[in-house]
């Protein structure tokens, strides 16, 4: 039974380790705080997508084993990258959040100009033009 096991487990290992390796490659994207841009909005998709299907790997590997009737328990290695995987998924958070307001502040500041412009446009005068006679 142990040597059936220590493959998957050994996987699992590997999995964790690509996953914490895309994550270091992310997060150096992220180093000087860039703006929010299309690449880098479409390079987050990726990452997310790619990390999904590692993390529905490892969730598969995980339920063989407790179909097996095996404890599931992490080598020191093996926690130590989820800790630091937690860390970096922090770092990403917070980089979203502090797009998130700075858009939000985009925005209002948008939403305000479109209001002050509304004062210098009328629209029953604009679809009315002067030249033409209404009182026939």
């Amino acid at each position: 039974m142990k040597n059936g096991i220590q493959p998957q487990l050994l996987g699992k290992s590997k999995l964790l380790q690509e996953m914490l390796r895309q994550t270091q490659t992310f997060i150096e994207l992220l180093e000087p705080t860039p703006e929010l841009t299309d690449e880098l909005l479409t390079k987050l998709v990726e990452f997310l997508e790619a990390r999904d299907n590692l993390m529905g790997q490892i969730d598969e590997l995980d339920q063989e084993l407790v179909a097996q009737g095996v404890q599931i328990q992490l080598s020191q290695e093996d926690s130590d990258i989820v800790n630091k995987l937690q860390d970096y998924q922090l770092q990403i958070v917070r980089f979203l959040n502090q797009s998130k307001s700075k858009l939000g502040q985009e925005l209002s500041k948008l939403q305000t100009s479109k209001e002050g412009l509304k004062g210098y446009y009328n629209q029953h005068v604009a679809s009315n033009p002067s030249f033409i006679d209404n009182k026939r």
